[in-house]
Protein backbone atom coordinates (compact mmCIF):
# COMPACT_ATOMS: atom_id res chain seq x y z
CA UNK A 1 0.00 0.00 0.00
CA UNK A 2 1.38 3.75 -1.18
CA UNK A 3 0.76 6.84 0.93
CA UNK A 4 0.75 8.96 -2.04
CA UNK A 5 1.97 8.60 -6.16
CA UNK A 6 5.67 9.33 -5.11
CA UNK A 7 6.41 5.74 -6.06
CA UNK A 8 5.79 6.45 -9.60
CA UNK A 9 7.01 10.30 -9.86
CA UNK A 10 10.73 10.53 -12.18
CA UNK A 11 13.73 9.43 -10.09
CA UNK A 12 11.55 6.24 -7.95
CA UNK A 13 12.48 2.77 -8.21
CA UNK A 14 9.94 0.95 -9.23
CA UNK A 15 8.37 -1.95 -8.00
CA UNK A 16 9.14 0.55 -4.24
CA UNK A 17 11.07 -1.16 -2.01
CA UNK A 18 8.10 -1.53 0.50
CA UNK A 19 6.01 -3.35 -2.11
CA UNK A 20 8.61 -6.20 -2.77
CA UNK A 21 7.72 -8.81 0.13
CA UNK A 22 4.30 -8.71 -0.93
CA UNK A 23 4.84 -9.14 -4.93
CA UNK A 24 7.73 -11.87 -4.43
CA UNK A 25 4.79 -14.24 -1.90
CA UNK A 26 2.72 -13.30 -5.63
CA UNK A 27 5.44 -14.07 -7.65
CA UNK A 28 6.00 -17.62 -5.00
CA UNK A 29 2.13 -18.48 -5.03
CA UNK A 30 1.91 -18.49 -8.80
CA UNK A 31 5.21 -20.89 -9.43
CA UNK A 32 3.73 -23.49 -6.79
CA UNK A 33 0.19 -22.88 -8.53
CA UNK A 34 2.24 -23.55 -11.45
CA UNK A 35 3.78 -26.74 -10.37
CA UNK A 36 7.12 -24.73 -9.97
CA UNK A 37 7.95 -26.40 -6.12
CA UNK A 38 11.31 -26.79 -6.75
CA UNK A 39 11.49 -23.24 -7.42
CA UNK A 40 10.00 -21.97 -4.30
CA UNK A 41 11.28 -24.94 -1.56
CA UNK A 42 14.85 -25.37 -0.91
CA UNK A 43 15.07 -27.06 1.95
CA UNK A 44 15.12 -30.48 -0.01
CA UNK A 45 18.31 -29.46 -1.49
CA UNK A 46 19.71 -28.22 2.05
CA UNK A 47 18.88 -31.65 3.49
CA UNK A 48 20.08 -33.79 0.69
CA UNK A 49 22.78 -32.55 -1.40
CA UNK A 50 19.91 -33.07 -4.13
CA UNK A 51 19.07 -29.92 -6.49
CA UNK A 52 15.11 -31.48 -7.25
CA UNK A 53 12.07 -33.00 -6.13
CA UNK A 54 11.73 -36.22 -7.57
CA UNK A 55 7.78 -36.23 -6.59
CA UNK A 56 5.65 -32.92 -6.78
CA UNK A 57 2.41 -33.43 -5.84
CA UNK A 58 0.02 -30.09 -6.54
CA UNK A 59 -2.14 -29.61 -3.89
CA UNK A 60 -1.68 -26.17 -4.04
CA UNK A 61 -4.07 -26.09 -7.81
CA UNK A 62 -6.13 -28.98 -6.56
CA UNK A 63 -6.51 -26.57 -3.16
CA UNK A 64 -7.62 -22.99 -5.36
CA UNK A 65 -9.28 -25.04 -8.23
CA UNK A 66 -11.62 -26.36 -5.18
CA UNK A 67 -12.33 -23.04 -3.68
CA UNK A 68 -13.39 -22.10 -7.93
CA UNK A 69 -15.53 -25.22 -8.37
CA UNK A 70 -17.34 -24.65 -4.96
CA UNK A 71 -18.14 -20.80 -5.71
CA UNK A 72 -19.10 -20.80 -9.35
CA UNK A 73 -18.96 -24.73 -10.73
CA UNK A 74 -22.67 -23.77 -10.96
CA UNK A 75 -23.82 -20.37 -12.00
CA UNK A 76 -25.09 -18.27 -9.73
CA UNK A 77 -28.45 -16.78 -10.21
CA UNK A 78 -28.19 -12.82 -11.32
CA UNK A 79 -31.68 -11.51 -11.75
CA UNK A 80 -32.15 -7.88 -12.33
CA UNK A 81 -34.89 -5.54 -14.09
CA UNK A 82 -33.88 -5.61 -17.45
CA UNK A 83 -33.19 -9.39 -17.73
CA UNK A 84 -32.25 -9.70 -21.49
CA UNK A 85 -29.88 -6.74 -21.24
CA UNK A 86 -28.19 -8.38 -18.45
CA UNK A 87 -27.75 -12.03 -19.65
CA UNK A 88 -26.44 -10.17 -22.80
CA UNK A 89 -23.48 -8.61 -21.21
CA UNK A 90 -22.75 -11.58 -18.99
CA UNK A 91 -22.49 -13.59 -21.96
CA UNK A 92 -20.27 -10.97 -24.21
CA UNK A 93 -18.20 -9.92 -21.15
CA UNK A 94 -17.48 -14.31 -20.02
CA UNK A 95 -18.64 -13.03 -17.01
CA UNK A 96 -18.93 -16.30 -15.44
CA UNK A 97 -15.34 -17.59 -16.32
CA UNK A 98 -14.12 -14.01 -14.93
CA UNK A 99 -15.53 -15.02 -11.72
CA UNK A 100 -13.94 -18.19 -11.84
CA UNK A 101 -10.65 -16.82 -12.60
CA UNK A 102 -10.62 -14.80 -10.16
CA UNK A 103 -11.52 -16.88 -7.26
CA UNK A 104 -8.18 -18.66 -8.14
CA UNK A 105 -6.36 -15.24 -7.40
CA UNK A 106 -8.36 -15.32 -4.41
CA UNK A 107 -6.90 -18.81 -3.28
CA UNK A 108 -3.62 -18.07 -4.34
CA UNK A 109 -2.82 -14.73 -3.66
CA UNK A 110 -5.45 -13.48 -1.50
CA UNK A 111 -6.77 -11.12 -3.26
CA UNK A 112 -8.86 -11.06 -6.80
CA UNK A 113 -9.11 -7.60 -8.82
CA UNK A 114 -11.86 -6.90 -11.65
CA UNK A 115 -11.23 -3.92 -13.96
CA UNK A 116 -14.44 -2.23 -16.10
CA UNK A 117 -14.18 -0.35 -18.77
CA UNK A 118 -16.09 0.69 -22.21
CA UNK A 119 -14.80 0.16 -25.46
CA UNK A 120 -17.70 -0.06 -28.12
CA UNK A 121 -19.12 -2.77 -24.98
CA UNK A 122 -19.05 -3.40 -21.66
CA UNK A 123 -15.63 -4.80 -20.96
CA UNK A 124 -14.60 -7.07 -17.41
CA UNK A 125 -11.24 -8.16 -17.11
CA UNK A 126 -9.49 -9.75 -13.96
CA UNK A 127 -5.80 -7.89 -13.54
CA UNK A 128 -3.05 -10.16 -11.53
CA UNK A 129 -2.99 -8.28 -8.50
CA UNK A 130 1.40 -7.82 -8.69
CA UNK A 131 0.00 -4.66 -10.66
CA UNK A 132 -2.01 -3.10 -7.99
CA UNK A 133 -0.55 -0.37 -5.87
CA UNK A 134 -3.27 0.99 -4.27
CA UNK A 135 -2.67 4.72 -2.33
CA UNK A 136 -4.55 4.72 1.01
CA UNK A 137 -5.16 7.78 3.53
CA UNK A 138 -2.64 7.29 5.56
CA UNK A 139 -4.98 7.36 8.92
CA UNK A 140 -7.13 4.59 7.87
CA UNK A 141 -5.59 2.01 5.68
CA UNK A 142 -8.92 0.70 4.55
CA UNK A 143 -9.67 3.80 2.88
CA UNK A 144 -8.57 3.69 -0.81
CA UNK A 145 -7.75 6.96 -2.55
CA UNK A 146 -6.34 6.09 -5.57
CA UNK A 147 -6.40 2.75 -7.40
CA UNK A 148 -2.74 2.49 -9.32
CA UNK A 149 -2.19 -0.40 -11.78
CA UNK A 150 1.23 -0.24 -13.00
CA UNK A 151 3.55 -2.86 -15.29
CA UNK A 152 6.61 -2.84 -17.10
CA UNK A 153 7.06 -3.92 -20.91
CA UNK A 154 9.95 -3.12 -23.43
CA UNK A 155 10.22 -2.76 -26.88
CA UNK A 156 13.37 -4.26 -28.92
CA UNK A 157 15.71 -1.97 -27.41
CA UNK A 158 13.21 0.32 -24.43
CA UNK A 159 11.61 -0.31 -21.70
CA UNK A 160 8.96 1.23 -20.31
CA UNK A 161 6.71 1.66 -17.13
CA UNK A 162 2.47 1.47 -18.03
CA UNK A 163 0.72 3.41 -15.44
CA UNK A 164 -3.41 3.72 -15.04
CA UNK A 165 -4.40 5.61 -11.83
CA UNK A 166 -8.16 5.17 -10.89
CA UNK A 167 -9.96 8.01 -9.15
CA UNK A 168 -13.87 7.82 -8.37
CA UNK A 169 -14.41 9.84 -11.74
CA UNK A 170 -11.65 9.27 -13.95
CA UNK A 171 -8.59 7.17 -14.95
CA UNK A 172 -5.36 8.71 -16.35
CA UNK A 173 -3.15 6.48 -18.61
CA UNK A 174 0.14 7.10 -18.31
CA UNK A 175 3.28 6.05 -19.77
CA UNK A 176 6.71 6.71 -18.79
CA UNK A 177 10.31 5.47 -19.67
CA UNK A 178 12.17 3.16 -17.50
CA UNK A 179 16.12 2.49 -17.41
CA UNK A 180 17.56 -0.74 -17.19
CA UNK A 181 17.96 -0.40 -13.34
CA UNK A 182 14.38 -0.17 -13.00
CA UNK A 183 14.07 3.96 -12.47
CA UNK A 184 11.29 5.96 -13.36
CA UNK A 185 12.22 8.23 -16.33
CA UNK A 186 10.58 11.24 -17.79
CA UNK A 187 6.67 11.15 -18.65
CA UNK A 188 6.07 10.23 -22.16
CA UNK A 189 2.41 10.74 -22.57
CA UNK A 190 -0.70 11.26 -20.54
CA UNK A 191 -4.66 10.66 -21.10
CA UNK A 192 -7.34 11.12 -19.23
CA UNK A 193 -10.67 9.72 -19.25
CA UNK A 194 -13.41 11.12 -17.54
CA UNK A 195 -16.35 8.66 -16.56
CA UNK A 196 -17.74 10.73 -13.62
CA UNK A 197 -19.72 7.60 -11.46
CA UNK A 198 -18.57 8.39 -8.40
CA UNK A 199 -16.93 5.09 -8.27
CA UNK A 200 -13.80 2.96 -8.92
CA UNK A 201 -14.24 1.28 -12.28
CA UNK A 202 -11.24 -1.49 -10.18
CA UNK A 203 -13.02 -3.73 -7.76
CA UNK A 204 -11.03 -6.19 -5.62
CA UNK A 205 -12.58 -9.52 -3.62
CA UNK A 206 -10.79 -10.68 -0.58
CA UNK A 207 -10.12 -14.23 0.80
CA UNK A 208 -9.94 -13.91 4.94
CA UNK A 209 -8.79 -9.86 5.79
CA UNK A 210 -7.65 -8.17 9.29
CA UNK A 211 -8.05 -4.96 10.66
CA UNK A 212 -4.89 -3.80 9.50
CA UNK A 213 -4.59 -5.23 6.05
CA UNK A 214 -6.48 -4.02 2.98
CA UNK A 215 -4.91 -7.22 1.23
CA UNK A 216 -6.30 -10.67 2.01
CA UNK A 217 -4.67 -13.51 3.26
CA UNK A 218 -3.91 -16.32 0.95
CA UNK A 219 -4.23 -20.33 1.11
CA UNK A 220 -0.68 -21.01 0.83
CA UNK A 221 1.20 -20.00 3.22
CA UNK A 222 0.05 -21.70 6.05
CA UNK A 223 0.21 -25.24 4.13
CA UNK A 224 3.75 -24.63 2.56
CA UNK A 225 5.86 -26.40 5.65
CA UNK A 226 3.33 -29.17 5.07
CA UNK A 227 3.16 -29.74 1.36
CA UNK A 228 7.08 -29.48 1.50
CA UNK A 229 7.63 -32.34 3.70
CA UNK A 230 5.14 -34.09 2.30
CA UNK A 231 7.28 -33.85 -1.00
CA UNK A 232 10.26 -34.51 0.51
CA UNK A 233 9.43 -37.77 2.36
CA UNK A 234 7.90 -38.98 -1.41
CA UNK A 235 10.67 -37.79 -3.20
CA UNK A 236 13.31 -39.59 -0.38
CA UNK A 237 10.84 -43.11 -0.64
CA UNK A 238 11.01 -42.90 -4.69
CA UNK A 239 14.52 -42.39 -4.25
CA UNK A 240 15.10 -45.37 -1.55
CA UNK A 241 12.81 -47.62 -4.27
CA UNK A 242 14.90 -46.53 -7.47
CA UNK A 243 18.07 -47.40 -5.99
CA UNK A 244 16.63 -50.75 -4.69
CA UNK A 245 14.91 -51.44 -7.91
CA UNK A 246 18.32 -53.21 -9.70
CA UNK A 247 20.00 -55.08 -6.68
CA UNK A 248 24.06 -55.66 -6.87
CA UNK A 249 25.26 -58.76 -6.85
CA UNK A 250 28.41 -60.47 -4.08
CA UNK A 251 30.47 -63.76 -5.33
CA UNK A 252 33.90 -65.29 -6.21
CA UNK A 253 35.75 -62.67 -8.63
CA UNK A 254 36.10 -65.19 -11.22
CA UNK A 255 32.11 -64.37 -12.14
CA UNK A 256 33.89 -60.65 -13.67
CA UNK A 257 34.85 -60.55 -17.63
CA UNK A 258 37.51 -57.82 -19.12
CA UNK A 259 35.80 -55.58 -20.97
CA UNK A 260 38.26 -54.59 -23.71
CA UNK A 261 36.84 -51.42 -24.97
CA UNK A 262 36.02 -49.77 -21.49
CA UNK A 263 38.95 -51.66 -19.46
CA UNK A 264 36.97 -52.57 -16.90
CA UNK A 265 36.25 -55.92 -15.19
CA UNK A 266 32.17 -56.72 -15.42
CA UNK A 267 30.15 -58.71 -14.33
CA UNK A 268 27.65 -60.86 -17.36
CA UNK A 269 24.68 -58.98 -17.32
CA UNK A 270 25.15 -55.52 -16.57
CA UNK A 271 24.89 -53.76 -12.90
CA UNK A 272 27.06 -53.59 -10.03
CA UNK A 273 28.94 -56.81 -8.58
CA UNK A 274 31.04 -56.64 -5.34
CA UNK A 275 34.17 -59.44 -5.10
CA UNK A 276 34.11 -61.38 -2.32
CA UNK A 277 37.62 -63.41 -1.76
CA UNK A 278 35.87 -65.97 0.61
CA UNK A 279 35.72 -69.30 -1.45
CA UNK A 280 32.77 -70.65 0.89
CA UNK A 281 30.60 -67.59 -0.29
CA UNK A 282 27.81 -67.90 -2.44
CA UNK A 283 26.82 -65.50 -5.11
CA UNK A 284 23.97 -63.55 -4.51
CA UNK A 285 21.86 -60.28 -4.39
CA UNK A 286 22.63 -57.45 -2.07
CA UNK A 287 18.95 -56.44 -0.63
CA UNK A 288 17.21 -54.57 2.13
CA UNK A 289 14.54 -54.90 3.52
CA UNK A 290 13.22 -50.89 3.27
CA UNK A 291 10.89 -50.40 5.74
CA UNK A 292 9.09 -47.53 5.13
CA UNK A 293 6.18 -47.66 7.25
CA UNK A 294 7.51 -44.87 9.80
CA UNK A 295 7.48 -42.85 6.72
CA UNK A 296 4.12 -43.64 4.81
CA UNK A 297 2.53 -43.03 8.94
CA UNK A 298 4.43 -39.31 8.92
CA UNK A 299 2.89 -38.62 5.23
CA UNK A 300 -0.40 -39.54 6.16
CA UNK A 301 -0.28 -37.38 9.55
CA UNK A 302 0.81 -34.38 7.69
CA UNK A 303 -2.11 -35.28 5.24
CA UNK A 304 -4.60 -34.51 8.76
CA UNK A 305 -3.04 -31.39 9.32
CA UNK A 306 -3.53 -30.17 5.55
CA UNK A 307 -7.28 -31.21 5.61
CA UNK A 308 -7.53 -28.86 9.19
CA UNK A 309 -6.02 -25.67 7.99
CA UNK A 310 -7.58 -26.10 4.78
CA UNK A 311 -11.30 -26.34 6.06
CA UNK A 312 -11.16 -29.11 3.61
CA UNK A 313 -11.52 -33.39 4.01
CA UNK A 314 -10.75 -36.20 1.92
CA UNK A 315 -13.85 -36.36 0.13
CA UNK A 316 -14.12 -32.81 -0.96
CA UNK A 317 -11.50 -34.03 -3.68
CA UNK A 318 -13.38 -36.49 -4.41
CA UNK A 319 -11.54 -39.66 -1.83
CA UNK A 320 -14.60 -41.34 -0.39
CA UNK A 321 -14.28 -44.44 1.89
CA UNK A 322 -17.39 -46.76 0.84
CA UNK A 323 -20.53 -46.18 2.78
CA UNK A 324 -19.46 -42.73 4.38
CA UNK A 325 -21.49 -40.61 2.27
CA UNK A 326 -24.19 -42.32 0.81
CA UNK A 327 -26.79 -39.57 0.84
CA UNK A 328 -26.89 -35.64 -0.24
CA UNK A 329 -27.28 -34.95 3.87
CA UNK A 330 -24.19 -37.25 4.38
CA UNK A 331 -21.48 -35.69 1.87
CA UNK A 332 -22.49 -32.04 3.45
CA UNK A 333 -21.72 -33.40 7.09
CA UNK A 334 -18.51 -34.64 5.86
CA UNK A 335 -17.68 -31.65 4.17
CA UNK A 336 -19.42 -29.11 7.21
CA UNK A 337 -15.94 -27.10 6.91
CA UNK A 338 -15.52 -26.55 3.37
CA UNK A 339 -19.25 -25.54 2.65
CA UNK A 340 -18.94 -22.96 5.68
CA UNK A 341 -16.06 -21.38 3.94
CA UNK A 342 -17.02 -21.19 0.70
CA UNK A 343 -20.42 -19.73 2.35
CA UNK A 344 -18.45 -16.87 3.66
CA UNK A 345 -16.58 -16.38 0.17
CA UNK A 346 -20.01 -16.29 -1.40
CA UNK A 347 -20.94 -13.21 1.22
CA UNK A 348 -17.69 -11.53 -0.11
CA UNK A 349 -18.78 -12.03 -3.76
CA UNK A 350 -22.00 -11.50 -3.55
CA UNK A 351 -21.74 -7.46 -3.38
CA UNK A 352 -18.36 -7.08 -5.30
CA UNK A 353 -20.50 -8.90 -8.21
CA UNK A 354 -23.36 -6.75 -7.95
CA UNK A 355 -20.54 -3.72 -7.76
CA UNK A 356 -18.97 -4.56 -10.87
CA UNK A 357 -22.46 -5.25 -12.36
CA UNK A 358 -23.96 -1.73 -11.79
CA UNK A 359 -21.03 0.29 -13.03
CA UNK A 360 -21.33 -2.07 -15.96
CA UNK A 361 -24.95 -0.97 -16.00
CA UNK A 362 -23.72 2.86 -15.44
CA UNK A 363 -21.16 2.67 -18.58
CA UNK A 364 -23.88 0.90 -20.86
CA UNK A 365 -26.25 3.46 -19.73
CA UNK A 366 -23.89 6.42 -20.72
CA UNK A 367 -23.47 4.91 -24.16
CA UNK A 368 -26.54 4.68 -25.27
CA UNK A 369 -26.93 0.71 -24.81
CA UNK A 370 -29.58 0.97 -21.47
CA UNK A 371 -29.02 -0.21 -18.09
CA UNK A 372 -29.58 -3.07 -15.94
CA UNK A 373 -32.00 -1.74 -13.25
CA UNK A 374 -31.73 -3.09 -9.79
CA UNK A 375 -29.54 -6.44 -9.08
CA UNK A 376 -29.86 -9.21 -7.41
CA UNK A 377 -27.08 -12.44 -6.69
CA UNK A 378 -28.38 -15.81 -5.49
CA UNK A 379 -25.97 -18.51 -5.33
CA UNK A 380 -26.71 -22.13 -5.59
CA UNK A 381 -26.17 -24.65 -3.19
CA UNK A 382 -22.47 -25.68 -3.85
CA UNK A 383 -23.10 -29.66 -4.33
CA UNK A 384 -25.17 -31.43 -6.42
CA UNK A 385 -28.48 -32.32 -5.00
CA UNK A 386 -30.19 -35.48 -3.97
CA UNK A 387 -32.95 -35.19 -5.88
CA UNK A 388 -33.59 -39.25 -4.80
CA UNK A 389 -33.35 -37.82 -0.78
CA UNK A 390 -35.22 -34.16 -1.63
CA UNK A 391 -38.28 -36.21 -2.89
CA UNK A 392 -38.44 -38.34 -0.24
CA UNK A 393 -38.13 -35.97 2.25
CA UNK A 394 -41.16 -33.91 0.29
CA UNK A 395 -43.37 -36.59 0.41
CA UNK A 396 -43.04 -37.44 3.79
CA UNK A 397 -44.11 -33.92 4.86
CA UNK A 398 -46.86 -33.97 2.57
CA UNK A 399 -48.21 -37.20 3.72
CA UNK A 400 -47.63 -35.76 7.16
CA UNK A 401 -49.78 -32.56 6.68
CA UNK A 402 -46.66 -30.91 7.28
CA UNK A 403 -46.36 -28.94 3.89
CA UNK A 404 -48.83 -28.48 0.71
CA UNK A 405 -48.76 -30.07 -2.67
CA UNK A 406 -48.02 -26.69 -4.26
CA UNK A 407 -44.80 -26.03 -1.82
CA UNK A 408 -43.21 -29.48 -2.28
CA UNK A 409 -43.76 -29.09 -6.23
CA UNK A 410 -42.31 -25.57 -6.30
CA UNK A 411 -39.47 -26.66 -4.32
CA UNK A 412 -38.67 -30.10 -6.00
CA UNK A 413 -39.24 -28.71 -9.82
CA UNK A 414 -38.23 -24.81 -9.42
CA UNK A 415 -41.31 -23.86 -11.03
CA UNK A 416 -44.08 -21.71 -10.03
CA UNK A 417 -46.90 -19.08 -10.71
CA UNK A 418 -48.81 -20.93 -14.28
CA UNK A 419 -46.65 -23.46 -14.42
CA UNK A 420 -46.87 -24.73 -10.79
CA UNK A 421 -51.09 -24.87 -11.17
CA UNK A 422 -50.71 -25.97 -14.49
CA UNK A 423 -48.57 -29.28 -13.12
CA UNK A 424 -50.62 -29.33 -9.94
CA UNK A 425 -54.15 -29.84 -12.31
CA UNK A 426 -52.07 -32.56 -14.03
CA UNK A 427 -51.86 -34.56 -11.12
CA UNK A 428 -54.80 -33.92 -9.93
CA UNK A 429 -56.32 -34.83 -13.06
CA UNK A 430 -54.13 -38.39 -13.06
CA UNK A 431 -55.44 -39.31 -9.53
CA UNK A 432 -58.56 -39.14 -10.73
CA UNK A 433 -58.34 -41.58 -13.55
CA UNK A 434 -56.31 -43.67 -11.59
CA UNK A 435 -59.53 -43.79 -8.93
CA UNK A 436 -61.92 -44.41 -11.21
CA UNK A 437 -59.51 -47.70 -12.39
CA UNK A 438 -59.46 -49.05 -9.23
CA UNK A 439 -63.25 -48.42 -8.51
CA UNK A 440 -63.74 -51.11 -11.47
CA UNK A 441 -61.58 -53.36 -10.60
Amino acid sequence: MQKNLDFINTGAIFPPFDERTRLNKYRDSKLLFEGKHDWVFHRWAKTSGYEALNVIVNWHRRLSVLWADMLFGQRPEIKAENQELLDETIQSTDFINRLYESAIDVSRFGTGLFKVRYDGGVIIDTIPPDIWFPVVDPRNLKDVKQHVLAWKYSDADNFFLAVEIHTKNDVSYRTYSLTRDDGVGTMLEEEIETHNLGKFLVVPVNNVTTSDSLMGVNDYDDINPILEEIEMRLTQISRVLDKHADPSMYGDETALEFNERTGEYVVRGGGSFYPVSDENVKPGYITWDANLQDAQAQIKTLMQQFYVITNTSSAAFGQLEQGLAESGSAMKRLLMATLIKSNRMKTQYTPAIVRILIIASELSNRNGGGSFGAITVEFRDSLPEDTTEMTNNEVMRYSNGLTSLESALGRLDGVSGDALETEINRITVQETNNDGRNENI
